[in-house]
């Protein structure tokens, strides 16, 4: 088996050899398969079930869906009818499927994570670097969901993030989200993937506040670059004198590798009046303060992270 991700469950098939990890940008990944330097001989794709006019949404997972599907010898469409409906590059005609099963499965669901007092104050510390009118990349974790309360006040704000979330939902629902200052897809949040509760998928069912387009949109860089005053926020774990900066790595990394990472870094660095933050603990794990690391560049080095630090 071969993945483009190092996070989470991944990391320790990995480690144990069972799994080769492919070393790239997300942003490169449509090209890998478009090209054929990753063939594609099935493809076996969770969608919706068709509507009236005979098309299925791929829910929740967009990426590298479409791609997949156009490279594949044999199509698979696992239809799901738990799943939402998804609005954007989301829409596969039943006929571009050659096997059609049902799924006997439940979709994932995952809990809300629990908040700190730690996490709210690191949260608070990068929500006042967080200007009215910026556009926003959010991933997964407690500083997150803490982070999407500090933001509430906030006027005009904008999301261009690989993942939506509960959090990214609340945002939303506060008033503080508007898109209308973005460059790209203005008035939507734009994303690849949803990742969180029932509440959150009923939410974003037929939602047109969201939209889903694949990597080669939501990671490219000069699509992020685009937009103006984007913030990259990027928890961590430790940084050195020579800049060198550790993520998160394993169990406590589900999404903020340095294939995502890179991406939005660069986007961040292209954007007028752009940032990425680095949200550093200051200490050990039991210490109390917290900071908020600002930088416009930095060298990223994920192989040195502990996840039982990050938990």
């Amino acid at each position: 088996m071969k993945t483009f991700f190092s996070g989470w469950v991944a990391s320790e098939a990995i480690t144990e050899g069972l799994v080769d990890l492919i070393p790239t940008r997300f942003s490169r990944i449509p090209h890998l398969i478009e090209s054929r330097q990753i063939p594609i001989d099935v493809a076996i794709v969770q969608v919706t079930p068709p509507n009236e006019a005979g098309y299925c949404s791929l829910g929740v997972a967009v990426d590298v869906a479409q791609l997949a599907i156009e490279q594949a010898s044999l199509r698979v469409g696992e239809i799901n009818t738990q799943i939402p409906v998804t609005l954007g590059d989301t829409f596969v005609p039943l006929s571009n499927f050659d096997l059609l099963v049902r799924s006997t499965e439940p979709p994932f669901h995952f809990p809300r994570w629990p908040v700190d007092d730690v996490f709210n104050q690191l949260a608070a510390n990068v929500a006042s670097l967080i200007e009215d009118g910026s556009c926003i990349g959010f991933s997964l974790g407690p500083l997150f969901e803490a982070l999407s309360r500090h933001l509430a006040r906030k006027k005009h704000l904008g999301v261009h993030s690989p993942f939506f979330t509960d959090p990214l939902m609340d945002l939303v629902k506060s008033g503080a989200v508007t898109n209308r200052r973005k460059a790209t897809w203005r008035g939507k949040s734009l994303v690849s993937y949803a990742f969180g509760t029932q509440e959150l998928m009923s939410w974003l069912h037929r939602n047109p506040l969201v939209e889903f387009q694949g990597t080669d949109k939501v990671f490219d860089p000069i699509q992020i670059g685009r937009n103006p005053k984007f913030a990259a926020i990027l928890p961590a774990r430790k940084v050195d004198l020579s800049g060198m900066i550790a993520l998160h790595f394993g169990r406590g990394n589900v999404a903020a590798g340095p294939g995502e990472a890179m991406d939005f870094l660069n986007g961040a660095e292209l954007s007028e009046g752009g940032r990425t933050i680095f949200a550093l603990r200051a200490g050990t794990a039991r210490a109390g303060p917290m900071s908020g690391c600002r930088s416009k560049s930095s060298r990223i080095n994920s192989r040195c992270g502990n996840p039982l630090t990050w938990w």
